[in-house]
C-alpha cells in the first residue's frame, strides 16, 4: 500500500489559492451528491420506497452546504458501521455495478462526522466508476487496532481508468483524511482492481466509554 502522494509540497501556494482548492473539492463532493439525488427523484416514481432514501440524501446536502458555510470543524463519535450501510445501501441503488457491505464487527471513531462522509463517499465514487457495468465494489471495515476501512473494487487497476474520473476525488479524500489525523493507502485489491484503505489512529469499541 502507498500514500497518496501531497501534491502541495514546495509548490508555494498562497491561501487564496488554497481556498479557491477546498471550494472546489466541496463542489466536486455537492456533483456526486447531487446526481445520486437525481437518480433517487427517478426511481421515485417508479418504487415509493425510495422516499426514504432521498429524505436521507436531502439531508445530507443540507449538512454539507452547512458545514462549508461554518468553515470549521467539530469533532464528535461516529460509528462507522451505521454510516457505511447508509453509504452502501445508496450507491448500490443508484449504481451499475454491484456495492456490498461486508458482515463484521461495529466501530467507533473521534472525527468530524461530514468530512467522514466526504471522504468515504469520494472513495466509494470513484470504486464504483471503475468496477463499471457488471462489477463489483466491497465494503469492510476492520475494527481492531488500527480501526480501517477498505474499499476494493474490480476495475481495471489503479492508474488505468480514463483520465479525470479518480484524480481528484483522491486528492480531496488524502487531504480530508489527513484533517481527521488519518492515513490513505492505495494498493493492488486482492481480486485485482484497487483497494483504497482509510486507516484512522485509534480505536473506540461500543462498549467502551465515549470520550
Amino acid at each position: 500500500m502507498e500514500s497518496v502522494p501531497d501534491r502541495r509540497a514546495g509548490t508555494g501556494r498562497r491561501s487564496e489559492d488554497r481556498t479557491v482548492e477546498a471550494l472546489w473539492g466541496v463542489l466536486h463532493d455537492l456533483g456526486h451528491e447531487i446526481t445520486a439525488l437525481a437518480y433517487l427523484v427517478e426511481a421515485e416514481f417508479k418504487d415509493p420506497a425510495g422516499a426514504g432514501l432521498i429524505g436521507e440524501q436531502v439531508a445530507r446536502l443540507r449538512a454539507l452546504v452547512a458545514h462549508a458555510l461554518a468553515a470549521e470543524t467539530h469533532a464528535e463519535v461516529v460509528q462507522l458501521r451505521p454510516l457505511l450501510a447508509q453509504l452502501v445501501k445508496l450507491t448500490d441503488r443508484v449504481s451499475e455495478p454491484s456495492v456490498v457491505l461486508v458482515d463484521g464487527a461495529a466501530a467507533a471513531v473521534r472525527a468530524d462526522g461530514t468530512i467522514l462522509w466526504r471522504i468515504l463517499a469520494n472513495v466509494l465514487g470513484n470504486a464504483v466508476r471503475a468496477a463499471g457495468v457488471g462489477g463489483s465494489v466491497r465494503v469492510e471495515l476492520t475494527a481492531n487496532s488500527p480501526v480501517t476501512v477498505s474499499i476494493s473494487d474490480d476495475g481495471p487497476g489503479f492508474g488505468r481508468i480514463p483520465p479525470g474520473t479518480a484524480s481528484l476525488g483522491l486528492v480531496t479524500v488524502a487531504r480530508l483524511a489527513e484533517s481527521c489525523g488519518a492515513q490513505t493507502l492505495v494498493g493492488p485489491g486482492d481480486a485485482g482492481g484497487t483497494c483504497v484503505r482509510i486507516v484512522f489512529p485509534s480505536r473506540m469499541t461500543e462498549g467502551e466509554e465515549h470520550p
